[in-house]
């Protein structure tokens, strides 16, 4: 009952408009006749004017601000409205061992891409495999605690982080800030300004729940563990002296050369193995 109506300012507005011809022809009437008690009905007449415009301002104001809220609120819902809210609420009609079994699956964040024989296996993101490992630490790397990595960073066309050329660097972008929108870690971008993080996450939070360990981690672990440290001065006597690299020979060549052809052959379980083993540094 006390939701703005179109009728709320509609019906002061018109009587408003209604009140002017009828003073002036009540007016007219009053002068003709000589009759006093008339005048003071024209003047009522005009002294409610404002009061019905102000009404009708106000209850048109309220009625067409109240249609904006509904209409953001709507916007609002159907972007947060992903593919995992809908999964979880046709999850409460599921049997209880296939929503265990959904929960297992939600564990699973990197995915393995196949290499080919003498390369590294690269990691990629379960929820989107256009997304790649490197690529996710450069973006949280270069972000700050308030705003993402912006995307002016990333050349046009570049195929920086994937060496099969098949997702330009911009493209991850794209996929990797989506993902972030959908599970609502980040805003979306504003024009030419970047994406923000949504609080509490950050750069940090969000590497630790994709388990990626960052260099700022590392920085800050080793400042913690050892303290501050003082430089110690160090006079030209106690410097020492430049050390000067001996000449490679025929010999050393070919056994660089053999070594670099024995590592290209290589596969990947026999550079596991030989890592584990620790003749790999």
């Amino acid at each position: 009952m006390n939701e703005p109506r179109v009728w709320k300012w509609m019906v002061p507005s018109a009587l408003m408009v209604a009140m002017m011809p009828a003073a002036a022809w009540v007016n007219m009437v009053a002068e003709r006749n000589g009759w006093a008690w008339m005048l003071w009905c024209s003047l009522f007449l005009v002294g409610t004017m404002p009061l019905f415009g102000i009404q009708a301002w106000a209850a048109f104001a309220a009625y067409y601000r109240h249609m904006e809220i509904d209409d953001y609120a709507s916007k609002r819902n159907a972007l947060s409205t992903t593919a995992e809210t809908r999964l979880f609420e046709y999850a409460r009609s599921m049997h209880p061992e296939t929503v265990k079994l959904l929960l297992l699956q939600r564990k699973v964040i990197w995915r393995v891409k196949e290499a080919k024989p003498g390369e590294m296996a690269d990691w990629v993101l379960d929820a989107d495999p256009t997304v790649r490992v490197a690529f996710v630490e450069y973006v949280l790397e270069n972000s700050t605690k308030v705003k993402m990595m912006p995307l002016n960073m990333l050349s046009e066309g570049a195929y920086t982080f994937d060496p099969e050329k098949l997702v330009t660097d911009r493209e991850q972008y794209h996929a990797f800030h989506k993902l972030l929108i959908n599970r609502g870690m980040a805003t979306e971008a504003f024009g030419n300004q970047p994406g923000q993080w949504i609080e509490p996450w950050n750069p940090d939070l969000v590497s630790a729940r994709w388990g990626i360990r960052l260099e700022s981690w590392e920085e800050s672990e080793v400042q913690a563990a050892s303290g501050p440290v003082s430089q110690p001065t160090v006079s030209p006597a106690d410097q020492p002296l430049p050390v000067v690299e001996k000449p490679l020979n025929d010999a050393d060549m070919q056994k660089i050369n053999a070594e670099l052809e024995a590592h290209q052959k290589m596969s990947v379980t026999e550079f596991v193995q030989l890592k584990k083993a620790g003749k790999i540094a």
